[in-house]
């Protein structure tokens, strides 16, 4: 009687004769080639290593536990501000304008990413393990920008009556961004490392029906086991026989503790933590123009024709000059809030008129061309040709070219 395994029946098989089956094939493939000894030895090393390799591969397989956390939801932008509208003021009135902008919305916060969920460590695997991923936080929602004021014409007669006038046109304020959400944290691992334990049993067979027959090893393979050679023996015993020939009954052999694999635990990564989103832009000042009057005339700032369609004609011209100041908030009413530079638009203007004042025709002396223009200062410049004799008489807001004789070129 065999002693030391256990005698088994031959029904239980499976993958013990699968195995069998694959190391026989190699077997075979190797000693029917037509090749020499060494040739068949290093095809058949080269077979073996390659079904290793596979079986390593496999154990290093990781395998994640739990389920991955969901993403936070990214936060809504801000609306923009409105702008300020375009006016034009009289300053001869009392009152007050609001032309500011609009304060541009803040941006939402986003939400943060869920932890990961089911996060049950599963026990005493022959795999490695990874907890399960923490969700990214969603990107908080820019501001918006403040809208800008809106641009003012003061129309005025003298500086004293913009005392009468408060206005307010500054932009609006720019909308604060909004925070980033918070990352998820994954499956964290309750066991970071465990050692699984490998015993190898040998495979035995005794011929049936044959007197005193002997147990024969066939085959040795490796079962888990708890390393404790007592309690393996008696309580570990393989479960599985191939069915190879009915003329046999098998059974196991305890050999011995062969192999320790040592497998591990990873914590899932934590999540991204979202963006915080961009703050929004403030609003500018709206601009402000005075304009000395009661409106803006048409310039004309030169005008020329031939001396016979200029007698007796009074023509007038008008130049508008702009400039760049400062020192508004000082010359509006109190509580106006506005820019301090502003636009100044002022008009000169004067005219002029030809005379005749020779018995000559202005056929006679060619009828030449005459032009004036004014300056920024108000002065005209005339361009008369040398062939005219004249007199410029200055008064007030008018000068007078008296034509008093003169040559005609052409003669």
């Amino acid at each position: 009687m065999m002693t030391g395994f256990t005698q088994l029946k031959p029904q239980f098989v499976t993958h013990l004769g699968l195995l069998y089956q694959k190391f026989y094939l190699i077997y075979l493939t190797c000693v029917n080639i037509n090749q020499p000894l060494q040739y068949i030895l290093k095809l058949c090393l080269l077979a073996t290593i390659i079904n290793s390799l596979a079986v390593n591969v496999v154990a290093a397989e990781v395998q994640t536990f739990g389920q991955d956390g969901r993403h936070g939801v990214d936060g809504r932008s801000g609306r923009d501000g409105n702008s300020g509208t375009e006016q034009i003021i009289r300053a001869s009135e009392l009152q007050p304008i609001d032309l500011s902008g609009t304060d541009g919305e803040a941006g939402e916060s986003a939400t943060s990413g869920e932890q990961a969920s089911g996060c049950q460590q599963p026990d005493d695997v022959t795999v490695n393990v990874c907890g399960a991923k923490g969700g990214n936080g969603g990107n908080g929602g820019h501001g918006g920008n403040g809208g800008n004021g809106g641009n003012a014409t003061v129309y005025f007669e003298s500086l004293s009556q913009l005392k009468n006038v408060v206005l307010r046109n500054r932009g609006g304020r720019a909308g604060i961004a909004g925070k980033g959400g918070q990352a998820g944290s994954g499956c964290n691992c309750t066991q970071p490392r465990w050692t699984v334990n490998y015993c190898t049993w040998a495979l035995m067979a005794q011929q049936i029906n044959v007197a005193n027959p002997e147990w024969q090893e066939i085959n040795r393979e490796l079962f888990r086991c708890s390393g404790d050679a007592f309690y393996d023996e008696q309580q570990n015993r393989p479960q599985q026989l191939p069915n190879l020939d009915p003329n046999y009954r098998y059974g196991w052999k305890y050999i011995g503790l062969s192999q320790q694999r040592g497998f591990t635990c990873e914590n899932g990564l934590i999540g991204q933590p979202g963006r915080n989103g961009r703050d929004g832009e403030p609003g500018s000042y709206g601009q402000v123009l005075l304009v000395k009057g009661t409106e803006i005339p048409q310039e004309q700032i030169s005008y020329g024709n031939r001396v016979s369609l200029l007698v007796d004609r009074s023509i007038g011209l008008i130049k508008k000059n702009l400039s760049k100041k400062t020192g508004l908030r000082s010359l509006l009413g109190t509580g106006s809030d506005v820019r301090d530079r502003y636009r100044l638009l002022e008009t000169v203007q004067s005219s002029f008129k030809v005379s005749w004042q020779t018995v000559k025709r202005p056929q006679d002396l060619g009828d030449p061309p005459l032009k004036a223009e004014i300056t920024e200062s108000g002065k005209l410049q005339f361009y008369i040709p040398g062939t005219l004799d004249y007199i410029l008489n200055n008064s007030q807001n008018q000068t007078e070219i008296a034509i008093t004789g003169g040559s005609n070129a052409i003669l």
